[in-house]
């Protein structure tokens, strides 16, 4: 599998998605993989606990389809054609968790580390995605706000100043280091922080509170209630950075709609 351009936290997946791919494929040959193989796999992959896993197969999928359109374009592959055309993936729901702030504020407040609680202040003020949080650091602090050129759709972003954010980025730089470093989020040898080990500080977290009887929450669905707490779709269009409003609307805006009575 090759890098190429993608995240950090991408690459992560992958690396997931590969092993479950050369666990049920990695027999067969590439050359023997027919969209009837495929098509099953869909169907029947479930996950530790036996349930049915569509989603996560939608994206193995997705990956071995990437591998072999690569395969067929190199000559040292004998690839006539790509299995994984033609086969209808699994249906897939918008994600409809709303993170209530009264859950955030529980969460931020009784289970967090310091350097924890301000990644959400700012991921709340933001809507940034993950491996954008993660890339922050002091060469993105302007005198005009915080600047970024996001990585999935490279798109700049200028968050102008205001309060809240300006105290959200002092409590950041203010977080005490081992070792001096530009990132916002650091490991504990100065470097960015990973994936991996954010991932590991979260479960650690949510853990805790989970077992202190409330419910869970993905670290994506503060994303998910910074879009949906926005003034209007336009608004949060213009936050999460999307090209179009029909990913906003769709994946982003799950607060229930306020109605008007009839009378």
């Amino acid at each position: 599998m090759r890098a190429g351009k993608r995240s950090p936290r991408t690459l992560e997946g992958n690396e997931l998605e590969v092993k479950t791919l050369k666990l049920v494929f990695g027999r067969m040959g590439y050359a023997n993989v027919t969209r009837k193989h495929v098509a099953a796999f869909l169907r029947q992959r479930t996950d530790r606990d036996g349930k049915p896993a569509p989603v996560r197969a939608n994206r193995e999928a997705a990956l071995l389809s990437s591998a072999y359109a690569w395969a067929m374009g190199d000559p040292q592959f004998e690839v006539a054609e790509n299995p994984c055309y033609g086969v209808r993936r699994n249906q897939e729901s918008p994600r409809t968790r709303y993170l209530q702030t009264v859950e955030l504020q529980r969460f931020v407040r009784g289970f967090t580390p310091r350097w924890l609680r301000c990644y959400i202040l700012l991921k709340r003020l933001t809507g940034l995605r993950q491996g954008d949080m993660l890339k922050l650091g002091r060469q993105n602090v302007t005198s005009r706000g915080l600047e970024i050129k996001t990585g999935k759709t490279g798109k700049a972003l200028r968050f102008s100043w205001t309060r809240s954010l300006r105290v959200a980025i002092d409590s950041i730089l203010a977080l005490p280091r081992p070792v001096p470093s530009l990132y916002f989020f650091t490991s504990r040898y100065g470097t960015q922080l990973s994936a991996f080990g954010f991932k590991s500080a979260w479960q650690r977290a949510m853990n805790a509170y989970e077992a202190s009887g409330h419910e869970r929450f993905w670290e994506h669905d503060i994303r998910g209630k910074t879009g949906s707490d926005a003034s209007s779709l336009a608004r949060a269009q213009e936050l999460l950075g999307h090209n179009s409003n029909s990913t906003t609307s769709r994946h982003y805006r799950r607060a229930p709609a306020s109605v008007r009575p009839f009378k």
